[in-house]
């Protein structure tokens, strides 16, 4: 009886959040609001989410949402989540949580290797706030560190940020719906989706994730057995890899203040991987600004589109223009310093660099990556980019 009313508990501790003494923050632009109730309700939903225990422990050590997204708890889900629908019709984001904890979980054990988080820490800043007539709509930068039990030296890293909508109910604050999962996962499906998504659909992209990352898991123990028995050897690299690799670690969240950021403008990932190519040694290759035959930075606005656009920076290093010596390779090849995009109608939407290896018990098991937009510091290429279709690329050095 004690176990139920505790779940219980928590489950409102976690929807509604529990009444807090706090000072009224006024905005003199609009109406008030209580600041201490809106932090207390969206880090419970996060520390919750992260299983990270909350330094005011209001959630004990029971993780709500995995509760609800368990097989033995489909009622406590049901219940949360139909309140939810009732508001915003059939698709929810509570859908869209759920899904997102299965994914983790189900990457997790398939794995061969500990793919888990481990020291997790969480940052949680409330960057802008919006009162609407209906809810009151908060900007939140979420920064989280960890460690991978198979890389405990290199500490992990991503930043996200979200937009939550909350509305008061008998005097507390509930969220009614959070934009932001879709881009901390590359999934084609959950970036359309406005992250709320049905549970016919959440069933469906369960089952898809289930079937690509089986083949894709099958398709690289493949790669494995022709890599090793390649007697074919590597050409000479005049590239450093490692620098290249060190640089992505310093500045995957610490932006380096001599490039222009461009979030705002498309997306900042391939206007970092151009950094840590010249940072390992590749000579930039000046031109026209904003033409594709060439490769150079020199200021936010004289600068090729090469250097910060996925697409064109595909086409100019597999092109005949191209001064950089960087062959495709595969899942099984790539090392240090190596650059993978992601592809979408066979055009490259995402770039990333390649900052270490893990290895399991049958070889090779994931491979660690840095990138920017969204930001991510030596994260598992498995759980944060598994479902898309992936080229791979060796970098050797300048042509």
């Amino acid at each position: 009886m004690k176990r139920k009313l505790l779940v219980l508990s928590l489950v409102v501790s976690m929807l509604m959040t529990t009444e807090v003494n706090a000072q009224t923050i006024t905005d003199s632009s609009t109406n008030n609001y209580d600041l201490a109730q809106v932090e207390r309700c969206i880090d419970d939903f996060f520390y919750v989410y992260e299983d990270v225990e909350n330094v005011n422990d209001a959630n004990d050590s029971m993780n709500i949402i995995e509760k609800m997204a368990s097989k033995g708890n489909k009622d406590i889900f049901a219940r949360a989540n139909a309140r939810n629908q009732q508001a915003l019709g059939e698709e929810s984001y509570l859908n869209t949580v759920q899904y997102m904890l299965q994914r983790r979980e189900y990457i997790e054990n398939v794995s061969d290797i500990d793919e888990k988080e481990y020291n997790k820490k969480l940052d949680i800043d409330i960057k802008k706030f919006n009162e609407q007539t209906d809810c009151l709509e908060v900007v939140v930068e979420v920064y989280k560190t960890w460690n991978y039990s198979f890389s405990e030296d290199i500490e992990s890293a991503a930043r996200d940020t979200y937009t939550i909508s909350l509305i008061k109910e008998n005097g507390n604050y509930v969220i009614q719906n959070i934009i932001g999962f879709g881009a901390s996962i590359f999934d084609e499906q959950l970036k359309t989706s406005n992250d709320s998504i049905s549970q016919t659909t959440k069933n469906q992209m369960m089952n898809e994730l289930k079937s690509s990352f089986a083949a894709e898991v099958a398709q690289h123990t493949v790669e494995i057995k022709l890599d090793e028995n390649s007697a074919v050897p590597m050409a000479t690299s005049t590239y450093d890899g490692g620098a290249a690799s060190s640089y992505a670690l310093k500045y995957a969240l610490n932006y380096n203040t001599n490039y222009a950021n461009f979030n705002g403008q498309g997306g900042d990932c391939t206007n970092f991987i151009s950094q840590c190519l010249k940072a390992g040694g590749i000579s930039q290759h000046v031109g026209t600004a904003y033409s594709g035959n060439c490769w150079f930075y020199k200021t936010s606005t004289n600068r090729s589109s090469t250097w910060t656009g996925a697409e064109q920076f595909r086409k100019y290093v597999t092109g005949s223009s191209s001064k950089i010596n960087m062959p495709t390779s595969s899942w099984g090849s790539v090392t240090f310093g190596d650059i993978i995009q992601l592809m979408s109608g066979g055009s490259a939407y995402h770039s990333l660099i390649v900052s270490g290896v893990a290895y399991g018990s049958s070889g090779r098991s994931d491979i660690l990556v840095c990138c920017h937009t969204a930001d991510r510091r030596h994260v598992s290429l498995n759980s944060n980019f598994s479902g898309s279709t992936k080229k791979y690329y060796h970098v050797k050095g300048n042509k």
